[in-house]
């Protein structure tokens, strides 16, 4: 069954109070340094992580925007960041009580601007990024180190629940 979901716009603005992270952009705050010559913006967000682990997506071009394979990890925030085209993410929360169950009424479809980030709070469940326009797109990831190999958790809705999401 196909489940047809609505896609949002990531902004600070829709995407505050959602629970599922924060968005970050510099957009409208005034930059700490400017020069001339650049533009500083310090501490759009802190990542508290004792070692980082920077990786890369690759995610490649399809004709339909759909997912059914999503992910959490349980003990660490996860930054993703589109660096050459936008990106959408289908992110959900866990069942209340049972955070490492996907609630599939809570998955919402979300558009990610080239040059934009959004930091993932630990147990919200999302897939890779899925390539926003006809060319592949790279995406960096940085959460802790080892999250791959110690904190992994994933989920098919096809297979679970016979359930594919779209936009």
């Amino acid at each position: 069954m196909m489940n047809e979901i609505r896609v949002e716009v990531i902004s600070k603005d829709s995407f505050s109070g959602l629970g599922f992270g924060t968005v970050i952009e510099a957009g409208d705050i005034r930059a700490d340094t400017e020069t001339g010559q650049f533009n500083w913006w310090n501490k759009l967000a802190v990542i508290t992580h004792k070692e980082c682990s920077l990786g890369m997506v690759e995610a490649q071009p399809v004709e339909k925007v759909k997912n059914s394979s999503f992910e959490h990890h349980g003990k660490t925030t996860e930054m993703l960041i589109p660096t050459t085209t936008d990106v959408y993410l289908f992110l959900g929360k866990g069942k209340s009580g049972k955070k490492e169950e996907l609630d599939l009424k809570s998955v919402k479809a979300f558009k990610l601007k080239a040059g934009q980030a959004v930091v993932l709070d630990p147990y919200i469940w999302h897939c890779a990024p899925i390539a926003g326009e006809k060319i592949p797109t790279r995406i960096f990831v940085l959460f802790e180190n080892g999250t791959p190999e110690d904190d992994f958790f994933a989920y098919n809705t096809a297979e679970k629940e016979n359930i594919v999401f779209k936009i």
